[in-house]
């Protein structure tokens, strides 16, 4: 064997072990490669779900403000309860009308007819103002 066919051979040795290490070093590229991706993809879903989230937070938020408005409103626009009259006020002209002419003997149709209700309204406002007068 000469010189030139042992270099020659020594170089196709190195270059086979060359290729094959280039080729390893490729799956392991493409590999990685493909992981990057589904890293990638994966974090794209989170940042979705994540944008979601603090919209939500948000929407959570905006509610929760709008019903302490609500709440702090209703509690300016209601009375008191401190603030009302006793319950011993008088009882309504209503029932004071119906009362008097129930005490003058009209009958509920004669009262339902002057005051211009009905039948059973008559009916029920005079048993409201009897209970008024119980009390």
């Amino acid at each position: 064997m000469n010189y030139d066919t042992l270099l020659t051979m020594i170089t196709l040795f190195f270059l086979l072990l060359s290729a094959r290490a280039m080729t390893r070093y490729r799956k392991k590229y493409n590999r990685c490669q493909k992981t990057c991706s589904r890293l990638s993809a994966d974090n794209e879903h989170l940042l979705e779900q994540c944008r979601k989230l603090q919209e939500r937070i948000t929407q959570n938020d905006s509610f929760s403000e709008n019903l302490s408005r609500a709440e702090q409103k209703t509690k300016f626009q209601s009375p008191s309860i401190d603030n009302q009259p006793a319950s011993t006020t008088n009882p309504p002209e209503r029932y004071r009308y119906i009362q008097r002419l129930s005490e003058n003997g009209m009958g509920s149709r004669q009262i339902a007819d002057i005051l211009m209700i009905s039948i059973e309204e008559t009916e029920q406002l005079l048993t409201l103002s009897q209970l008024c007068r119980h009390e």
